[in-house]
């Protein structure tokens, strides 16, 4: 199947990335943010690099999404790992 400009496309890969400096991914062990001075730049990413690519590709940054903090964040949220199959 292929994918239309104008459809709405979620990015996820196992880190997630940010453009934000420093992190907020652990606010019960860092309430005020964890200032990494590797990360002053935001923390690169394969979802952030498809987005970069969707982008130059021509489609609109309103129709790109990435879960910040990746797969790894969904688990640590709990957020559900099973989906349902729609065709």
């Amino acid at each position: 199947a292929s994918l239309k400009k104008n459809q709405k496309v979620i990015l996820m890969c196992a880190i997630g990335g940010s453009l934000e400096v420093g992190t907020k991914l652990r606010p019960d062990k860092y309430p005020d943010g964890n200032q990494d001075p590797d990360r002053n730049f935001g923390r690169e990413s394969r979802a952030l690099k498809a987005a970069f690519e969707f982008i130059n590709a021509g489609w609109s940054g309103k129709n790109i999404c990435f879960v910040e903090g990746g797969l790894q964040q969904w688990r640590y949220q709990d957020f559900p790992m099973d989906g349902e199959d729609y065709e």
